[in-house]
């Protein structure tokens, strides 16, 4: 199902920068879907940010599946860039929350 959000009824941006996440996304993905909010409303963008692993796949699969998520990806730049690219994104198109998720490595 591909992403066909009008982009003037939404009211929450979830930014979820994704680095090698494949053993966890699929649980934050699931955690998005369970929540109680009209998915009219709200918008996940999982943001691959050059991942080596399968955590690309799995995005693909969750925006096939849900008309309310929409993948974007960049070569490995790090969150932050990830996180700017994306929050200027929605901005730009009106939207008026942001919400940012983040997935952050853990350090050993």
């Amino acid at each position: 199902m591909p992403y066909n959000h009008d982009e003037k009824s939404v009211l929450i941006s979830i930014i979820v920068p994704v680095y090698n996440k494949e053993r966890s996304l699929q649980n934050c993905i699931d955690s998005l879907d369970a929540q109680t909010i009209d998915k009219s409303l709200m918008e996940v963008i999982l943001v691959n940010d050059g991942s080596t692993d399968e955590s690309l796949s799995i995005c693909e699969r969750a925006a096939q599946r849900h008309s309310y998520i929409r993948v974007l990806s960049q070569k490995n730049q790090g969150v932050s860039a990830a996180v700017s690219y994306t929050h200027l994104r929605a901005h730009e198109t009106g939207r008026n929350l942001v919400c940012r998720l983040l997935l952050e490595k853990k350090k050993s």
